[in-house]
């Protein structure tokens, strides 16, 4: 019989020792699992959305959501390359706005220039 706490268990202590090695052991090997399956999934959808929102090509949200509207874009910024354009757009398109109090309007709180 093995002893826990100053009692006497119904289960021998060897017993009890493989028992909580087993639980041990599968928890372990349960958290291993999921960690892989975590970083299988994040290299999969990384590579998803490098295809699909144009890491590979690049793009920017209006061509995205107006496909037709593409066209026009060189045209609405002239001397300005395709890639300049892209990075103006995307730019302005992920920037954070900021509101000013004393004038009451808003901007661009971290404008970053990554398109020149």
């Amino acid at each position: 019989m093995g002893r826990l706490l100053g009692r006497t268990l119904l289960i021998d202590g060897r017993k009890l020792e493989r028992l909580w090695h087993g639980i041990a052991f599968g928890a372990w090997n349960s958290f291993i699992c999921v960690l892989c399956l975590n970083l299988i999934l994040a290299v999969f959808f990384r590579v998803a959305d490098a295809y699909q929102y144009g890491q590979t090509k690049p793009t920017n949200p209006l061509s995205e959501r107006y496909e037709k509207f593409e066209a026009g874009l060189l045209k609405l910024y002239p001397g300005m390359s395709e890639r300049q354009v892209n990075g103006v757009l995307n730019e302005t398109s992920t920037a954070e706005r900021c509101w000013e109090t004393s004038r009451g309007d808003s901007h661009l709180c971290r404008p970053n220039q990554a398109w020149q």
